[in-house]
């Protein structure tokens, strides 16, 4: 008799010293049917514990791993949002999730933007100075300059391009061609040009030479309105760039 839980069962077999007439074939064969059932039920008892149980851990994996795949998604996500201009990165993602086999070989991009506003700024004497400070001293400013110039950038809407030493390249794209959208970028990334004025002589350089005294920091600045040609180059390491007669003459203004 077998428990209901483990669904196993024992056979008692005892006799007589005095032989006693046995049951007929067809009772044997009645038992012995009965056993098999009996072992069926519980064998297809178990199988189907087992098919729950690993239904169970399969739904958690499955939850587990999508959990995971959004976060990486997530991080991905923002990872290419700060490096690229958001609506680039947005169809990045658009062509990715599409299954578009344009990504696969490159991430090749390029646009023409009429009436975009570029500028550069430009730490005067840096490079020189440069030479007589620490290597520690010369990132941490850097950084707590390109830094707070980023921070005007995200609060003006104006597109960060790129660093280049201790240059500073930005540039502001209408959404639309109309003259107040125009007028608009423009005077947001003349006002950034002033605000870098007022930011980067807020920090001192302390010379480890002797023939360089204490320098104030300062900025020269160059903007210009202009068509644009915007792109993402390379495979490794790829970059957004733009270029153009417009970007020259920023350059040369500052």
């Amino acid at each position: 008799r077998g428990g209901q839980d483990t669904g196993g069962f024992c056979v008692l077999v005892y006799w007589d010293a005095v032989p006693t007439p046995g049951p007929s074939v067809t009772v044997h064969q009645a038992i012995i049917l009965v056993f098999s059932l009996v072992v069926c039920l519980s064998v297809l008892r178990m199988f189907h514990q087992s098919i729950d149980l690993a239904e169970d851990l399969l739904q958690l994996n499955f939850d587990d791993q999508l959990h995971r795949l959004q976060v990486e998604t997530s991080l991905t996500h923002k990872l290419i949002s700060n490096i690229l201009p958001l609506d680039i990165a947005e169809e990045l993602f658009s062509m990715l999730q599409s299954g578009s086999n344009q990504l696969v070989s490159s991430c090749f991009v390029a646009r023409t933007h009429n009436s975009a506003t570029i500028a550069f700024g430009d730490i005067v004497g840096f490079t020189a100075l440069a030479q007589c400070i620490t290597p520690q001293q010369l990132v941490s400013t850097l950084d707590s300059i390109f830094s707070a110039i980023d921070d005007s950038c995200e609060e003006l809407g104006v597109e960060k391009i790129k660093t280049i030493g201790d240059c500073y390249m930005c540039v502001s794209i209408p959404r639309s061609d109309d003259e107040t959208t125009r007028a608009i970028c423009a005077s947001s990334v003349l006002e950034l040009c002033i605000r870098m004025h007022s930011i980067v002589p807020r920090y001192q350089m302390k010379s480890a030479s002797a023939t360089l005294e204490n320098t104030d920091l300062s900025l020269r600045a160059g903007m210009e309105c202009g068509t644009v040609i915007a792109g993402i180059i390379g495979k490794t390491k790829f970059c957004y760039d733009i270029w153009g007669d417009a970007v020259n003459m920023a350059s040369r203004m500052e």
